[in-house]
């Protein structure tokens, strides 16, 4: 559908009948809806067609056939305006040069910025931010906890071992145990299942 054209109202519509406050004129409707299919801002729209948006609002919600207009006029508007980024960001706008106040010339100037959001728009997967929570491959940032309960008898002897000379040292960089545990605590409470480790 080209832009700003609507379709017909629906026959079924009763312009005529109360939505919660008195009628509006068809007229103005068609007007509203006109205007909001040329940029799709329903502020902008209901300025044009000298009705408040509170009103719109309610018929949007109230008439289901004036609602499915509102919401094709409003695609229809998003169109042209994505019509317009297009256009800006190809082909350019031509803009006046001045010199001592006097215009001495004109250059086109285009958008990367409007580029940059159609190509995100258009290819998604390809231009989207990337706010990866992972780590490389899908991997998790960090490692899963310990579980010393898997661990064997001959192992739990070795991570106590290890767990104390690190605890004795002056500098454990980096600190694999948190500070409100010592090794022994952390060892010992694996162990109270366990008595054979010795």
């Amino acid at each position: 559908m080209p832009r700003g054209q609507l379709p017909p109202p629906p026959e079924t519509s009763d312009p005529a009948q109360p939505v919660g406050g008195p009628p509006l004129d068809p007229a103005v409707l068609e007007h509203f809806l006109r205007a909001l299919a040329e940029y799709g801002i329903v502020k902008w729209a209901a300025e044009q067609a000298d009705v408040s948006r509170v009103t719109i609002y309610r018929y949007y919600k109230n008439d289901p056939e004036f609602a499915a207009r509102f919401d094709e006029a409003k695609r229809v508007g998003a169109l042209g305006m994505e019509d317009e980024a297009r256009r800006r960001a190809a082909q350019g706008i031509e803009e006046a040069v001045y010199y001592q106040g006097e215009e001495v010339g004109k250059h086109r100037k285009f958008s990367d910025l409007l580029l940059i959001f159609l190509l995100k728009g258009l290819f998604p997967e390809k231009y989207r931010d990337r706010t990866e929570l992972t780590g490389k491959d899908g991997q998790p940032l960090l490692p899963e906890p310990l579980d010393l309960r898997q661990l064997t008898t001959e192992e739990l002897r070795q991570f106590r071992e290890l767990a104390e000379k690190a605890a004795r040292h002056p500098d454990p960089v980096p600190r694999l145990i948190p500070s409100t545990t010592s090794p022994g605590e952390l060892v010992a409470e694996s162990l109270q299942t366990r008595p054979e480790v010795v």
